[in-house]
């Protein structure tokens, strides 16, 4: 179940539920309702913070914190795209999550998709 991905240090497998603890964590948990109705998991946090850091610019990821998930404060909005960027630099770097979290993305999304197979097999017999 999606729970098993909650302690996980891999973000790319993060779920809303784990996103809103990391916001509370870094003393933004004001926040988490809005990301919850985002619907905001740890891929989407990371595609988030890689088209910040593949455009060398900020200011898209600014203004999609402030207008879609609320973050009105551009204090809040800066430490936000901070500890994103950390985040994104330790999924990036880290071994468990392939080249760049590609690879590891590709096959969670694969397992997703098998678990909910089998969960709709299960479901019918």
């Amino acid at each position: 179940d999606d729970d098993d991905d909650d302690d996980n240090d891999d973000v790319y497998v993060w779920t809303v539920k784990r996103v809103g603890v990391w916001l509370r964590a870094i003393g933004l948990g004001e926040y988490s309702k809005s990301f919850e109705i985002g619907a905001v998991d740890g891929e989407l946090l990371m595609e988030m913070m890689n088209d910040a850091s593949s455009s060398g610019q900020t200011d898209a990821t600014e203004k999609l914190l402030e207008e879609e998930l609320s973050v009105s404060r551009r204090l809040h909005r800066l430490r936000l795209i901070k500890e994103m960027r950390k985040l994104f630099e330790r999924a990036t770097t880290s071994p468990t999550s392939g080249r760049g979290g590609q690879q590891h993305r590709h096959r969670h999304r694969h397992h997703r998709a098998a678990k909910g197979n089998a969960a709709a097999a299960a479901a019918a017999a």
